[in-house]
């Protein structure tokens, strides 16, 4: 009876920690077919279409929506984990009217129209290589640039902003750690309910820590959350904030993870923080 309790428990401990270890897999698994499909063509926006080699036999599907106005600021858009750049189409439609910048969406390697498999350690490699094809290819500058990330694409966008010299950082919707994730995860299931607040992302990776990468962060950041986000609390945008005395928060009343769009206040807080 021993023995199969001590076998049991050690089942019980052992499962989590797979499954941490494997969340590249678990990552890739969730939302397949949202990452996958490919939307219709928005045929009210003029986008050009590019692909952009980042290694031999693997190119990222970019999108490029110059602004109504003359301009070489530049807002480069990263999506989070479940869905390709085909789904933000409206949101697009958004920024091109209210925000003073072109825009160039790109869907991460494994997503949309972009070849390879999702990769944690491939993801800044990738978008430092595109952003180096934007700069050629656009004929812009560092300072032109500002790096726009979401929910998952946000802890991506710091990190890749604390290595580059570019205008700004837009954090909508972000996570604070890794942790925050795997730990909402397993809040989520009774049964892993206990390993929530354990910190079980060093198990994985000290990488895509958002609060550490606004620390080494020099250029101005805003920090974009809402109010009534129920999958990455916003308390994960308080503690971002309190990491970086260049950070400007917008808390976003009525909001959730994928709405702060709808208020004006967002594009005005775009527009001011970065002189657009």
């Amino acid at each position: 009876m021993l023995t199969a309790l001590i076998i049991i428990i050690c089942i019980y401990v052992a499962v989590p920690v797979v499954l941490v270890l494997n969340m590249e897999f678990l990552l890739r698994v969730r939302g397949r077919k949202a990452k996958s499909t490919i939307l219709e063509y928005p045929k009210d926006l003029e986008i050009e279409e590019e692909f952009i080699q980042v290694q031999e036999g693997v190119k990222l599907q970019s999108w490029w929506i110059g602004s109504w106005v003359p301009t070489k600021n530049t807002i480069i858009f990263i999506h989070g984990n479940a869905r390709n750049i085909t789904y933000f189409s409206d949101f697009f439609r958004k920024m091109h009217r209210n925000v003073r910048a072109n825009l160039c969406a790109v869907s991460l390697r494994g997503y949309g129209k972009s070849g390879g498999k999702l990769s944690f350690k491939k993801v800044i490699p990738d978008l430092i290589k595109t952003v180096s094809h934007i700069k050629r290819h656009r004929h812009i500058t560092p300072e032109d640039i500002i790096i726009h990330g979401r929910s998952q694409g946000a802890s991506i966008a710091a990190e890749l902003v604390s290595g580059l010299n570019v205008k700004g950082l837009i954090i909508e919707s972000g996570l604070a750690t890794l942790n925050d994730l795997i730990g909402g995860t397993l809040k989520k299931t009774k049964l892993f309910f206990p390993f929530a607040y354990l910190n079980m992302a060093r198990l994985k990776s000290g990488r895509f820590n958002t609060f550490k990468n606004l620390k080494r962060i020099t250029c101005p950041v805003l920090l974009i959350h809402g109010k009534q986000d129920r999958q990455v609390p916003v308390r994960c945008a308080l503690r971002n904030h309190s990491a970086n005395k260049n950070c400007r928060l917008l808390l976003i009343d009525g909001a959730g993870h994928q709405n702060c769009s709808d208020s004006p206040r967002y594009y005005e807080a775009i527009n001011d923080t970065f002189g657009l």
